[in-house]
């Protein structure tokens, strides 16, 4: 079973019994249906039922030419509804089933973002010639089982004006040197020293976390999982209507990048307000926003 379904308010699931009554009751209740024909006998499908505001149950499969369905895989999902980023994004297929990730060179956050793809049937209909895979924006979205809420680190307008322009002028140095510049190399690098330097000479008599304002980091051996410190700019309270269990959704900014993030309110240590920060481990998806034409 998955274990991020709790996430969506499934925690009561203990058994493989349990996840078929509960994808017979998402697969007959769908809210969404996405379908591309793959040969004559067989079409690939891939449907959503939504379970809360903006989470739900995604079943795809193949449907033979009986109508019978036949379910590959599963996956809960948060549906994000703010942009993400609007950078270059290269889709991969898995080598063991029709899903794909997403990777993007993200500047704001140092790393090359990878994420679970949520709208696969749409990209791969794309893929097949029916219009342009071209992609245009992202809305990134995670689910977390474990998380906490730490209070902020103080700082002014006026640093927070500054932090900013400071991305921005990182952002712009990580393009210059992904084509090359040595000035941009070595600016970064020097960057880079001058912060591990100053967070030495701090860390002997602070918190990490009133050093380290927000962070993005990959966690684990699994490359869409991520250890996330961010702020709130947003709450959201969720139902999911099948359990009746509360969840929060936050909007997160981090690194000035902002998403989204679910969380069953039984697993969340800490009293959630905006301004604060929100700290966890997070399974990241996105829905990728194609071009037109």
């Amino acid at each position: 079973m998955h274990k991020y379904l709790r996430a969506i308010g499934f925690s009561n699931i203990k058994s493989h019994r349990d996840v078929e009554d509960m994808l017979a009751w998402a697969e007959n209740n769908i809210s969404h249906l996405r379908s591309v024909q793959l040969s004559f006998e067989e079409s690939y499908r891939q449907s959503y039922t939504m379970t809360g505001n903006k989470t739900g149950i995604s079943s795809c499969g193949v449907l033979d030419k009986g109508d019978n369905y036949h379910r590959e895989f599963y996956f809960p999902y948060i549906a994000a509804d703010e942009v993400s980023t609007e950078d270059y994004c290269e889709i991969q297929r898995h080598s063991d089933k029709e899903s794909y990730s997403g990777m993007c060179d993200e500047y704001k956050l140092g790393i090359s973002l990878i994420f679970y793809l949520q709208n696969g049937t749409e990209y791969l209909m794309r893929r097949k010639g029916l219009s342009e895979a071209r992609t245009q924006a992202v809305m990134l979205g995670g689910l977390s089982v474990n998380g906490e809420i730490i209070l902020p680190v103080k700082k002014t307008v006026k640093q927070a004006e500054k932090i900013k322009k400071d991305s921005i002028k990182r952002k712009k140095l990580f393009e210059a040197a992904k084509q090359g510049s040595e000035s941009a190399i070595e600016t970064l690098t020097m960057e880079d020293m001058d912060i591990f330097s100053r967070v030495n000479e701090r860390i002997a008599n602070e918190d990490i976390y009133s050093i380290v304002d927000t962070c993005f980091l990959p966690h684990g051996v699994e490359c869409d999982h991520y250890s996330v410190v961010g702020e709130i700019t947003k709450i959201e309270e969720d139902t999911n209507i099948v359990t009746g269990e509360k969840l929060y959704i936050f909007t997160l900014e981090c690194n000035t990048m902002v998403f989204q993030v679910c969380i069953n309110k039984e697993d969340l240590l800490g009293e959630p307000a905006v301004g604060r920060r929100f700290k966890g481990i997070i399974w990241m998806q996105g829905a990728v926003k194609f071009a037109e034409g």
